[in-house]
């Protein structure tokens, strides 16, 4: 890498980050490690202070490390939030439901 230092961001979605950025650290694993390394990471959990979200947010932070190999320097936690109109599960539930099916 041509860099002095990385920031590298994603969001948690039910428990899991997007797999392009779990792609990108698994293969730039070695050379992420050798910068150093601000990852961002938003979600929902970070928004409050309740204890089990915060415990479910490290153990996804430590999913992360293990399937990639990759260790960040720092880890930044943010806010995050998203817009029902733009979740796509939500109206295939409706439907089942709809449907007399469980959702």
């Amino acid at each position: 890498m041509r860099f002095d230092a990385v920031i590298l961001a994603g969001s948690l979605h039910l428990n899991r980050y997007q797999k392009v950025l779990t792609d990108f650290a698994r293969a730039n694993a070695v050379a992420l490690s050798a910068k150093p390394l601000l990852f961002v990471a938003v979600s929902l959990s970070a928004a409050g202070d309740d204890a089990d979200d915060w415990a479910g947010l490290r153990a996804c932070h430590a999913a992360l490390q293990d399937a990639t190999g990759w260790v960040p320097g720092q880890t930044l936690d943010v806010a995050g939030a998203f817009r029902f109109a733009e979740m796509r599960c939500l109206p295939r539930l409706g439907h089942a439901a709809d449907r007399g099916a469980k959702a």
